[in-house]
């Protein structure tokens, strides 16, 4: 398990395999939103979470039962796009929608730590939807 799997399920008290879960979602919708070089920069100073944003970019397809729910939460909490569609990823993840905060700033601060502020920054300026789901 990567050091920020782990880091999650110590500190929000969830299962690996919902922490992975939710991790793949937010990663995928990361490459989707990032300009290229950023997301590189991302995955090559924490390369744990290129592979997690392969799987969430699968499970948030459409494909089998997961990608099903992923979708149907997503619709659910606002759509697609923006702080809703990112809410509906991570509730359909597994993850209960009072721990997206806390999960948000425990990758904020994992990046920060592992990356530095810089890629934080170039992260909240890409997606600034991610400081709405903050509170």
């Amino acid at each position: 398990m990567s050091d920020f799997l782990s880091l999650v399920t110590e500190k929000l008290g969830v299962d690996a395999g919902t922490a992975q879960a939710a991790t793949g979602g937010l990663m995928s919708a990361l490459k989707d939103k990032l300009p290229s070089g950023d997301f590189s920069e991302l995955t090559s100073k924490i390369p744990d979470l290129a592979g997690l944003a392969e799987a969430g970019a699968e499970s948030s397809s459409g494909g089998g039962l997961l990608g099903g729910l992923t979708g149907a939460a997503s619709s659910l909490m606002g759509g697609g796009s923006g702080a809703g569609g990112l809410l509906g990823t991570l509730v359909g993840s597994g993850l209960d929608a009072g721990k997206v905060g806390p999960f948000i700033q425990t990758f904020i601060g994992f990046v920060k730590d592992k990356a530095g502020d810089g890629l934080v920054d170039k992260l909240k300026s890409s997606l600034p939807d991610l400081g709405k789901l903050l509170d």
